[in-house]
């Protein structure tokens, strides 16, 4: 409340000419007019109503003081313009505002355009004003951008005055909770549909009300890098009239949203006068990965229970490997032609949700998992593993033996390219999981992970020869290796290849530069597809494909590889692939080759 200077006391009193009379008039107003003035407050704003705009808009005050306020010379405003409050046209209502009750103030066109809206709701002792001007403020109140209402006294000081939050739902206004507190938006909130316009406002507080006032989660890289920490921020409001006394806080997690809600921790928040509010922020150190829900619980019995719950989500990343590539078919057979891959669950969840999953092929293109991979992988005596296909198209569903149960068929596809391709699986927050590289794809021939590198390596995948292996949503033919052995192929047979020299040198000095490869077939011909692999499987090369041979013929090879030259140094596994050319047999068969290269 601003005080008054003699000069401003005096002021309407200019006739008075001894000091005592001045004096006495001085005192009387400082004591008298201001408290009066300072009692009315704002209590209401209807910005959106519900009838026609700004016809219908309003503005109420109330009189908290125990004497009559003479609302003569005092304005109302918008901050960018105040009008003077009058009484309506041809009314001869008084301008004289009682203890403990309200003002309306009204738009100037309420009474021939506001089509009587609020008629039947206005209290006959609520005292009617309108403004002085052709709408309140400067073109009335706005829906979109908040303004400040102020309410100016006689001596054009700002006794009451509230910035408005837009969002009210139309028919609804803001009003004010409690007489006796500020305009701050703690005290303040929208109204039922309709408003109070000139009676008590519809929004009250109960006497014992603790509230969750505000969740919010976030994640944190721990300090091993290894995992995540929770982050929980938050707040607890007492928005009852009486002292809230100190009570629990309880935290609880949901995981996939399983509905199994566990305790994860709880706090005690001290007791609360109106309106304080008691900080939530805690930590939560290596949680897992996917969905978490969070909900904190305030353990009271007060008067509104129905704010006593709050609830939010996040999505955690998952570490690497937790599912994998397993199987790859880019070149379908002509019969079932469809495009699949093949997961596996290599965690120990059971019900893992992929919904939010991606893959990506290399150009880019994403296919979105909106599924659950509804597995409990065992790692038994028998080495069982469980699976989940992914199909370009319902075609999959002719497969031989296929499970429809296991097949997931997104709306999008990445097209896994014959000639190779690198496919990416992420998690709902873009964590990679897991990567397939795999080189030209035959047709009707898969492609099986025999390696599990936490880079992509071609030689983690290999091929098997016969359509029939193929697998998808089974277990593969050949079981997974552990990391870091070296490749080895599918044994169909007796040796039938010897290599010498076995160490050769290539490096061109003449001396053992070449190796050759002898073959011990009982058939005129024979069809060779022989690969080589590093010791970690990455292959380095395709050395023959669909070669003709004699069944007993030799093949000679420089050493030199696409891309490297000649082979360094270091140990190395060959695969070959042999058939008969009469269709009558087939062999597999694989060795070591040692380039002693200088």
């Amino acid at each position: 409340m601003n005080e008054l200077s003699p000069e401003t006391a005096t002021r309407p009193y200019q006739t008075c000419n001894r000091s005592l009379h001045v004096f006495l008039l001085l005192v009387f107003t400082c004591l008298v007019v201001h408290p009066v003035n300072a009692a009315v407050i704002l209590t209401e704003i209807m910005y959106n109503p519900d009838g026609p705009d700004y016809y219908t808009e309003y503005i109420e005050c109330y009189n908290t003081g125990t004497g009559v306020i003479d609302l003569h010379g005092w304005m109302i405003g918008d901050g960018d313009e105040a009008d003077t409050l009058i009484t309506p046209p041809d009314r001869s209502t008084s301008m004289l505002l009682r203890p403990g009750h309200y003002a309306l103030i009204l738009d100037a066109g309420y009474w021939e355009n506001g089509e009587s809206l609020y008629d039947d709701f206005i209290p006959a002792d609520a005292l009617l004003l309108t403004v002085s001007d052709a709408a309140i403020g400067s073109g009335g109140l706005g829906n979109s951008t908040p303004e400040t209402v102020q309410l100016f006294d006689a001596f054009g000081d700002v006794v009451s005055q509230r910035t408005y939050r837009i969002g009210a739902e139309q028919g609804c206004s803001e009003e004010c909770i409690l007489l006796n507190g500020d305009s701050s938006n703690a005290n303040w909130t929208f109204s039922d549909f309709g408003g109070s316009p000139g009676y008590e406002n519809t929004v009250s507080l109960p006497d014992f009300d603790l509230a969750v006032d505000s969740l919010r989660l976030s994640i944190n890289r721990s300090e091993n890098d290894a995992a995540y920490d929770l982050i929980i921020e938050g707040g607890i409001r007492n928005t009852g009239l009486q002292v809230a006394q100190s009570t629990q806080l309880a935290l609880y997690m949901d995981r996939h949203r399983r509905g199994h809600w566990e305790l994860a921790g709880d706090w005690t928040v001290p007791a609360l006068d109106f309106g304080y509010v008691y900080p939530v922020d805690a930590r939560l150190e290596q949680v897992p990965g996917g969905r978490l829900d969070v909900q904190i619980r305030l353990v009271t019995t007060d008067d509104d229970t129905t704010n006593n719950v709050a609830c939010a989500f996040v999505h955690v990343p998952f570490e690497a490997g937790v599912v994998r590539f397993s199987e790859l078919m880019p070149a379908p057979p002509e019969e079932i032609a469809v495009e699949w891959f093949e997961l596996l669950n290599s965690s120990n969840e059971s019900n893992l949700p992929l919904a939010g999953w991606t893959i990506t092929d290399e150009s880019g293109r994403i296919a979105s998992l909106d599924s659950i991979l509804n597995i409990n992988p065992v790692f038994g005596e028998d080495g069982s593993w469980k699976y989940l296909v992914v199909a370009q198209n319902e075609t999959i569903l002719n497969w031989p033996g296929i499970d429809a149960a296991r097949v997931v068929i997104p709306e999008s596809w990445p097209s896994l390219n014959d000639d190779g391709d690198v496919l990416t699986l992420s998690d709902p927050t873009g964590q990679r999981i897991d990567i397939a590289e795999y080189s030209e794809a035959e047709s009707g021939i898969s492609f099986i992970r025999r390696d599990w590198h936490e880079k992509p390596y071609p030689g983690d995948w290999i091929v098997i020869s016969d359509p029939t292996e193929a697998s998808p949503g089974e277990p593969n033919r050949i079981s997974p290796y552990e990391p870091g052995t070296s490749p080895e192929v599918v044994e169909a047979g007796a040796p039938v290849l010897s290599i010498s020299p076995n160490p050769f040198s290539p490096d061109g000095d003449g001396r053992e530069d070449e190796v050759l490869f002898h073959f011990g077939v009982a058939s005129e011909q024979i069809e060779v597809t022989l690969r080589l692999f590093d010791v970690n499987g990455r292959r380095l090369a395709t050395l023959m494909r669909s070669t003709v041979l004699p069944g007993n013929g030799v093949w000679s090879w420089d050493g030199r590889v696409d891309g490297y030259g000649y082979l360094p140094a270091g140990i190395y596994v060959y695969h070959a692939e042999i058939r008969d050319a009469n269709g009558s047999g087939k062999w597999e068969t694989k060795g070591t080759l040692v380039s002693a290269r200088k």
